[in-house]
């Protein structure tokens, strides 16, 4: 990979070629001067076509990245940010992108970052307007494209659990009533003996029912269970409301259910 004088040295040519983030100098006049291989790789770009042509036409595509080196350009403030890059093929690929001034000596072509926050604060403008040296932005990036997919299925993986436990609270809700009108339907079916035309709408009403439930039973072994609710009740009601339901089953098979509760218990908590 070519990499202009800037960091001709070859030890820090080495470093620079092999970082594991996107390197890109821009220099004072707009040009590409330097590229390292990871940045190549994530803008789909070869160095060789792009050290010395405009940024502004090499990067055209990407509005958002040059919005950053405009800014930093114009401001000499370092920029962070992250943001999508389209290529011209679809690709989409997430970025997480640092863009700062950098000083240019022109004398030994020597490049030098601000490392403290001090020196960005104080004295940037003097570093990169100074005498001998060129203003040139310096981008810092890496593709987070992967880590917004995990960041996205996890959000996405949230969401199925929360609706897995609202389905789950509703199907419990659906059953218990379903249950009772499945017996009472039951009851009212044996009551028609003369009448079989309406047994046979009775059945038929009894057979969906049987469908519902068979599915609520499919959604309930889909679904997390929902956090039980407590709540006061009057246990006289809780036993009268059971034996009202089974009474025709119980009739059916021939039990007696002897009725003795104390109407002075206290309410118990159910859920």
């Amino acid at each position: 990979m070519n990499v202009s004088d800037g960091v001709a040295n070859p030890v820090r040519q080495r470093i620079f070629s092999n970082m594991m983030s996107g390197l890109v100098v821009i220099s004072r006049n707009g040009m590409v001067h330097s590229i390292n291989r990871y940045a190549e790789q994530v803008l789909c770009l070869r160095s060789e076509d792009i050290i010395g042509q405009p940024a502004e036409a090499i990067l055209n595509p990407h509005r958002s990245l040059l919005s950053q080196i405009n800014k930093v350009t114009a401001h000499h403030e370092t920029s962070s940010s992250d943001f999508q890059l389209t290529f011209p093929d679809g690709q989409k690929k997430h970025i997480e992108m640092t863009a700062s001034c950098l000083k240019f000596e022109t004398g030994n072509s020597k490049l030098e970052t601000q490392n403290s926050e001090s020196e960005a604060r104080n004295g940037l403008n003097s570093e990169c307007e100074g005498e001998g040296s060129e203003r040139s932005v310096l981008l810092i990036f890496r593709d987070i494209t992967q880590r917004k997919k995990m960041e996205m299925h996890l959000r996405r993986s949230d969401r199925l659990v929360s609706l897995g436990t609202l389905a789950a609270g509703i199907a419990h809700e659906i059953r218990n009533p379903l249950t009772g009108i499945s017996l009472l339907l039951d009851d009212l079916h044996d009551r028609m003996e003369s009448r079989h035309e309406d047994r046979v709408l009775m059945q038929k009403a009894l057979e969906e029912i049987e469908k519902l439930d068979k599915i609520i039973t499919e959604l309930l072994g889909f679904a997390s269970k929902p956090t039980p609710i407590r709540v006061m009740k009057d246990l006289n009601e809780v036993i009268d409301h059971t034996l009202f339901l089974v009474r025709k089953q119980c009739e059916t098979q021939q039990v007696s259910i002897i009725r003795d509760i104390d109407k002075d218990i206290p309410p118990l908590r159910k859920r």
